[in-house]
C-alpha cells in the first residue's frame, strides 16, 4: 500500500487473439439418391393446375398420369362423387349457372327447401335461384304469395338468360317486371313500382297486390285511382273500392229458436272495372247451436251498385 488504505490493483495483461489457416485433411461421402426425389415441373401455373377427369366423376391433375382423384375438385367444399361427396358437378362450385354454390343449395335441400342445384332457375318463373335469394322469395314457388301473380310479374327485376357456352345465366340487360302507376297533378308523371311477392297485400289495406295492379292498368282512367282520386300503389294503403253493409230485419240482432230473419247484404262498388263481376254467395252464419238453429236462406238478397260515389 502506499500513502493510504486503498488497495492496488495488480497489472494483467490482455489477452490478444492470434487468426491463422488450418488445413484438414481427408474426405467425406453420402449417397443421397434414395433421399431425394427429383420431377420436372410444368412450364407454367396453368399447366401446373390443369385437371383432367377421371372417368368416375372425379378430377385430377393432368400433368402427371400417378395423380390420384381430388376430393373437392373445385373448392366448394362438397366431396366430389367419385369418392363418395355429393357434388353434383366437382368441375365447377356452381353446376347450374345460378350465382349459388352447390353447397349453399344442398344446405337449403336439407333445411327442407327442394331448390335444385342443377337448374338455375328451379320453379321456372324466370327469377334465377339467386336472384330468388336476393328478393327473399319462395325458390320453389312460381307465385310465392299466392296472390295470383307470378313472382316475375310482381317484381320489377332484371331479366337474366342461360348462356350454354358459359353454363351460366347471365344478365341480359333487359328489365321486366313491376307496373306502372299514373301519379296525377299539375305535373303528372309514370312510376314503376313492384309489389310484394311475399305478401299477398303489400300494404294491408285490403286491396290485394294482383288487384292493385289491375286498376292501375284498367282501360277506364277513373277506375285508376279511388273515390278520392289517389292512384292505387302496392305500397300505400288505398280506400277498398268495394264496401259492404249488411241489414237484418231483427233490431236487436238476438234471435229465437224458430224465428225467421230477413238478412240482407248489399255490395257497393266504386270501380266501372267491377260492373257485372259475379258475387260469391255465403250462407248466413250459424248464430245457435245446431239444436235451435233458425231456419235460414241459403242465398240472402244480394244488391250490387257499380256506381262511383262522387
Amino acid at each position: 500500500m502506499l500513502g493510504g488504505t486503498n488497495p492496488v490493483v495488480p497489472f494483467v495483461p490482455p489477452v490478444i487473439p492470434i487468426c491463422y489457416t488450418r488445413t484438414v485433411d481427408g474426405n467425406n461421402t453420402a449417397n443421397i439418391k434414395d433421399q431425394l426425389v427429383l420431377d420436372i415441373l410444368p412450364a407454367t401455373i396453368a399447366t401446373f393446375a390443369a385437371k383432367v377427369e377421371d372417368g368416375n366423376g372425379g378430377w385430377k391433375l393432368n400433368w402427371d398420369s400417378r395423380f390420384t382423384t381430388i376430393a373437392d375438385a373445385d373448392n366448394d367444399g362438397l366431396r366430389s362423387s367419385s369418392v363418395g361427396g355429393l357434388d353434383p358437378d366437382d368441375a365447377t362450385w356452381d353446376a347450374d349457372g345460378d350465382g349459388l354454390s352447390d353447397a349453399y343449395e344442398l344446405d337449403r335441400r336439407t333445411d327442407g327447401l327442394s331448390i335444385s342445384p342443377v337448374n338455375w332457375d328451379t320453379d321456372g318463373d324466370g327469377l334465377s335461384d339467386k336472384q330468388e335469394a336476393e328478393f327473399g322469395t319462395h325458390p320453389v314457388r312460381a307465385d310465392s304469395d299466392n296472390d295470383g301473380l307470378l313472382d316475375n310479374v310482381e317484381l320489377y327485376h332484371e331479366v337474366y338468360a342461360f348462356n350454354g357456352t358459359t353454363r351460366r345465366a347471365e344478365p341480359t340487360g333487359t328489365w321486366a317486371g313491376g307496373w306502372d302507376v299514373v301519379i296525377t297533378g299539375s305535373q303528372p308523371y309514370t312510376l314503376r313500382v313492384s309489389g310484394d311477392a311475399t305478401q299477398a297485400d303489400a300494404d294491408g289495406d285490403g286491396v290485394t297486390d294482383q288487384a292493385e295492379r289491375q286498376f292501375a292498368l284498367a282501360t277506364n282512367a277513373a277506375d285508376r285511382s279511388n273515390r278520392l282520386g289517389l292512384p292505387y300503389h302496392p305500397r300505400i294503403a288505398n280506400e277498398n273500392p268495394i264496401a259492404i253493409y249488411t241489414v237484418a230485419s231483427d233490431p236487436d240482432l238476438l234471435v229465437r229458436p224458430g224465428q225467421s230473419v230477413a238478412y240482407t247484404t248489399t255490395v257497393v262498388s266504386s270501380a266501372s272495372l267491377l260492373t257485372g263481376a259475379a258475387l260469391k254467395s255465403a250462407a248466413l252464419p250459424a248464430l245457435c247451436p245446431a239444436c235451435c238453429a233458425p231456419t235460414r236462406s241459403t242465398s240472402p238478397p244480394q244488391t250490387q251498385s257499380p256506381t262511383r260515389p262522387t
